[in-house]
């Protein structure tokens, strides 16, 4: 089951990416409904995702365990003309989430487009869809925010 939201946010795509690139955006954008910790026993995360994986602990109201979760960082891809970056976080556990990516380009009236796929999969999909596409709209408000400071 796929769930696909766009936003379309203030200031250029290579502002938000540089947000993007940092893990305590994404900290900020999981709060209230889930929390993350770094899962390779460090206290804290790096200032800056690497090329390769991060991994990183994920729990359900900062309580209940939901596994780990690795970050995989994409590059710019360059498109005739339009910037494109994309973010994709793919699921290491059996769990609901398998795929997560986060795009952006360049929205016509020259703001940042993003785009969030989700890749939902299991018997639950179906049952807790309603819920990730709640908490979806969340994440991205909650981006809209932080990238307008």
């Amino acid at each position: 089951m796929r769930c696909v939201r766009t936003v379309v946010v203030d200031g250029p795509p290579e502002n938000v990416w540089a947000l993007l690139q940092a893990p305590e955006t994404h900290v900020a954008m999981a709060r209230p409904f889930l929390s993350l910790s770094p899962g390779d026993g460090h206290n804290r995360f790096a200032e800056l995702l690497h090329d390769g994986p991060t991994s990183f602990r994920l729990r359900l109201f900062g309580v209940l365990p939901l596994g780990t979760r690795v970050w995989h960082v994409a590059r710019p891809i360059n498109q005739p003309g339009s910037r494109f970056y994309a973010l994709e976080i793919s699921a290491t556990s059996r769990g609901l989430l398998q795929r997560r990516v986060l795009a952006l380009s360049l929205h016509p009236s020259g703001r940042t487009q993003i785009e969030e796929r989700l890749q939902l999969s299991g018997w639950r999909a179906g049952v807790l869809a309603p819920f990730s596409r709640i908490a979806q709209r969340a994440r991205l408000r909650r981006l809209a925010r932080v990238v307008v400071g």
